[in-house]
């Protein structure tokens, strides 16, 4: 019989309304589930979505209500992480949200095997099952918790989980966790879907029969804190576009996934300012990435070894990455297998997108450089359940 799992997180993805809140967490599910696991999806409602969910024959999805009346259940709304939301009531909601999670994990835990939790406050509220019923516990950590939670809280639960999920590789903010906390970490790649490629709708400008175009593909979630934090081009891909246009370089360029209304409306603001609806597409939030991702020459929005950089890594697309912190101490070599720029900086965007399209026969050896070099942090959905689960029992 394979093993039972309660996947616990606070934002999930809901393919039937195509809402793609943290649509990479899909394919850890869809991993364990083809691998022969139960899984059994735990999060909050979110307005829209549809209470149960059935993803497959062996993975559904559970979102249960944390407030009455249900009209005042707008903690979660689509492309809006919780800790966004401040004020009195957000924070009422939040204690009810809370208290019903611990409710519900207890109801539905008992029942399983192992409880794998995403971000390290959802594996707080799954602490009592290892005390009361000695399930294991086991946490990935995504980044935003560990900026956001203070470190004490983060050192208690991950001294106290049985395991915490190292799969993004080596780079600085990984490496900074593993020395500020204690825990039994299992490396593991990182589960990549490549398998979703099909119906790719409102590809129209990547239609080009010969190919004389650059296509460019920006994919991830287009908000102001990847500009902030990470630097990432999501501005400054306008100006370069613009800049190649000027130059008679024929390019084509699209942005894959959904954001912040503020982010999303300054860029529809930007390229109809320059006049640029002819060569730029907002394809808005899609969970087949990887059929757009085939269409492409060169993408943009990975950071690091992240879900975005490795989506385009294993299909053996090259990618534009950022020259600053994140990058620094990882496998990625300018020119060998990324394409390297300056932060901050559209002129040097437009000159390196100027080599891409000038040297385009040299991208895909990128690109292989890349799948290459990173392939042992990276594996699909088939291989990377069995991985997973064999971990899980190793317990």
């Amino acid at each position: 019989m394979g093993m039972e799992i309660l996947y616990v997180t606070s934002s999930f993805p809901s393919p039937s309304v195509q809402i793609w809140d943290a649509r990479f967490l899909l394919a850890e599910v869809s991993a364990y589930s083809i691998n022969g696991a139960k899984v059994t999806v735990l999060t909050p409602f979110l307005p829209g979505c549809p209470e149960l969910e059935l993803l497959n024959s062996n993975a559904k999805v559970i979102r249960f209500h944390y407030i009455w009346p249900r009209r005042y259940e707008t903690l979660k709304r689509p492309n809006h992480p919780i800790y966004e939301l401040k004020g009195i009531s957000s924070l009422i909601k939040l204690a009810f949200l809370l208290a019903s999670f611990l409710w519900n994990i207890l109801k539905y835990g008992k029942h399983n095997d192992l409880i794998h939790c995403q971000w390290t406050p959802t594996a707080l509220l799954s602490l009592p099952l290892k005390l009361l019923l000695k399930k294991k516990i086991v946490v990935t950590i995504r980044g935003s918790d560990t900026r956001l939670i203070p470190p004490l809280v983060n050192r208690f639960i991950l001294r106290h989980v049985d395991a915490v999920v190292d799969c993004f590789g080596e780079q600085p903010w990984v490496s900074d966790i593993k020395t500020k906390f204690t825990a039994k970490y299992i490396k593991l790649p990182l589960i990549v879907d490549i398998d979703n490629d099909d119906k790719c709708q409102n590809i129209r400008l990547f239609k080009d029969e010969d190919d004389r175009h650059l296509k460019v593909l920006y994919c991830g979630r287009l908000v102001n804190l990847k500009i902030q934090l990470n630097n990432l081009p999501i501005y400054e891909l306008i100006d370069a576009c613009k800049e190649l246009i000027d130059n008679g370089i024929p390019i084509k360029l699209a942005y894959l996934g959904d954001g912040e209304p503020e982010v999303i409306s300054t860029l529809q603001k930007k390229i109809a300012e320059n006049h640029l609806e002819d060569h730029i597409v907002m394809l808005g939030g899609r969970f087949n990435v990887a059929g757009y991702i085939k269409w492409c020459h060169l993408g943009v929005g990975g950071i690091a070894h992240n879900a975005v950089s490795q989506e385009f890594t294993i299909l053996g697309k090259p990618q534009i990455l950022i020259n600053g912190t994140d990058n620094k101490s990882t496998l990625w070599s300018h020119l060998r297998n990324c394409i390297m720029v300056e932060p901050n900086n559209p002129r040097d965007l437009a000159m390196k997108l100027t080599w891409a399209y000038h040297n385009k026969e040299q991208l895909p050896k990128i690109g292989e450089h890349a799948k290459s070099d990173l392939k042992h942090l990276i594996v699909d959905t088939k291989t990377g359940g069995k991985v997973y689960l064999e971990a899980f029992k190793g317990l």
